[in-house]
This record gives C-alpha cells, sequence and structure tokens, in this order.
C-alpha cells in the first residue's frame, strides 16, 4: 500500500455532493484517496443522508484525516448551496468534483492539477457506461467559441460531468453566485458552468484524457443499492490496474472512432443531398428560361 503524506495545507479540495446513493459512495471516495496527487483534502458534502452514509465517512475519516463530512439536512433542490458553503471552508487553491456514484483513475488529480497551472477552469473526457457495457462520450473544446456558445443555447447541452471538472478557488470567489439552485430544468451543472464561461477573462480547458468514469443513475433507477455497489466495486478492481486503466482507453477510443465514422457518413449524406438539391433548383431554373423563350 502506498504511504501516505499528509499535507498542512492541502493544494486541493475535492468536493463531494451526496444525498441517497449509500454504499457507491465507498468506491468513489476510495478512488479519490488513493490518487497519484495526495496532497488534498476530501469534503463529502451531505444533503439529508442516510445513516449508511455516515456510517461510510465516518469508517473512511478514522483511517485517513483527509475526509471531512459535512452533514447537512436536506436542502432545495439539490442542495446546491451546501456546496457553497463547504468551499467558503476550502483550504486548496484549487477546487476539484466528484460525484457519489462516479470513479476516478489514479491519475485525475494529477492531470487536472497540471491543467489549472495555465487555466481558471478546466475538464477532462466526460464518459460515461451504461448498464449495457455501451460507453457514451461527450466531445468538447470549451477554448473555442462554438462550444461555448453551445453551452448557453440549449438547456440540456453537452457539458462536462461534475466528475471531470476542476477550477481554481480564485475563479469561485469571483462568480456572481457560485453554486445555488438552478432555475426550472436547468442541469445544476450547466448553470454552474454557464456562470463561469459568461466571464469573459476565464480560460478554460478541455484536456483530452480519460481520467474519470460515470455511472448514470437515470438507466440504473431499477437497481437496488447493492447491485450499484457491485458494479462500483467491479470497474474500482479493474481500474486500479494498469491494463484494466487500458482497456477503458481503448473502449473510449473505439467509441470516438465510430461516432468519427458516422459523422463522415451524415456529412457525406447531408452534401450528396445538397448537390442533388441545387442541382434540380439548376434543372428548373433553366426550364424555365426556355418556357420564357418560347412565349
Amino acid at each position: 500500500m502506498r504511504a501516505l503524506t499528509i499535507f498542512a495545507m492541502p493544494a486541493v479540495t475535492v468536493i463531494c455532493p451526496t444525498f441517497d446513493h449509500g454504499p457507491t459512495l465507498r468506491y468513489s471516495l476510495r478512488s479519490a484517496l488513493d490518487q497519484t496527487f495526495a496532497d488534498l483534502e476530501l469534503f463529502v458534502v451531505g444533503d439529508g443522508v442516510p445513516d449508511v452514509t455516515r456510517e461510510i465517512v465516518s469508517e473512511l475519516a478514522k483511517v485517513d484525516e483527509r475526509v471531512r463530512f459535512f452533514d447537512n439536512p436536506k436542502g432545495e433542490r439539490r442542495g446546491e448551496r451546501h456546496r457553497h458553503h463547504a468551499i467558503a471552508q476550502a483550504q486548496g487553491e484549487l477546487i476539484l468534483y466528484l460525484s457519489d456514484d462516479d470513479l476516478w483513475l489514479p491519475h485525475h488529480v494529477e492531470t487536472l492539477v497540471n491543467a489549472l497551472e495555465t487555466s481558471d477552469w478546466a475538464h477532462t473526457i466526460s464518459a460515461w457506461l451504461l448498464p449495457d457495457g455501451e460507453m457514451g462520450v461527450n466531445i468538447l473544446d470549451l477554448a473555442d467559441t462554438f462550444y461555448r456558445d453551445w453551452m448557453f443555447r440549449d438547456s440540456h447541452p453537452p457539458s462536462p460531468g461534475l466528475s471531470q471538472t476542476g477550477h481554481t478557488l480564485a475563479l469561485y470567489e469571483k462568480l456572481p453566485l457560485g453554486w445555488n439552485p438552478a432555475p426550472g430544468e436547468l442541469p445544476t451543472d450547466v448553470h454552474m458552468w454557464r456562470q463561469i464561461l459568461a466571464i469573459d477573462w476565464v480560460r478554460p480547458r478541455s484536456v483530452p484524457a480519460l481520467t474519470a468514469i460515470s455511472f448514470p443513475s437515470p438507466p440504473r433507477h431499477d437497481w437496488s443499492a447493492e447491485q450499484r455497489a457491485e458494479e462500483l466495486a467491479r470497474w474500482a478492481a479493474r481500474l486500479s490496474e494498469p491494463d484494466g486503466q487500458r482497456a477503458l482507453e481503448g473502449q473510449v477510443l473505439a467509441t470516438f472512432a465510430q461516432r468519427a465514422a458516422w459523422e463522415e457518413k451524415h456529412a457525406t449524406l447531408k452534401h450528396r443531398a445538397l448537390e442533388a438539391q441545387l442541382a434540380r433548383g439548376s434543372l428548373a431554373r433553366a426550364l424555365g428560361r426556355m418556357r420564357k423563350r418560347n412565349v
């Protein structure tokens, strides 16, 4: 087991919001504590949690003093304001986020720390697994105005996942609101990212690296807590080994390749349809000129 070094002033504060996912939290937190970059504090931000969550966090806090629990009552919507109050107590200069049912690869924190040396807000590849093993991936480059504008056009745009994202504390302190309940049906994370992107001096960075994997709840709505914990346990064991990490990276590359092939086919078909439409238009105009001459 890797020796743990405790730092008086951690460089990174990890915010892990949690509500009722229970035992999956154990594996998510473990993935944060087993990073190659150990200079961090881990804030578990409760939002009306059940007793099983308190037990899990208490167990981890006994063996790792980097863990701190914020046992809040259930707040509005997803308890966003609890995150805001936790960040107010952060000692780290960088703020990273982790969902309570996602896993970080061992180099996640190190990757984002390096990215945030030259940016204010950064994220890695957003990738998620469906129950049948199919992978979903978001391709974004938020330094490109096309993708930045897209974040404001749609109510549910492709956006960085919470577990793949981090920013500087200095940036957060300049936000107009910080974490707060999103209006209407707007996703919580999108509401937060829009605040960041609305600031003209912000330097975003999209890192083309796989450092985390998400296991979204909606397609697993009929799973028991035990089933979800067993899934994360299997993946946590797999991702702790280099071969498992390489296999997952290969799956992401395959997903990219499949999407690129589909998009090339779609673009080709669209181009052919446009050419046919123009040809029909040219023919119609020629016939029109002929009719005029014959009148």
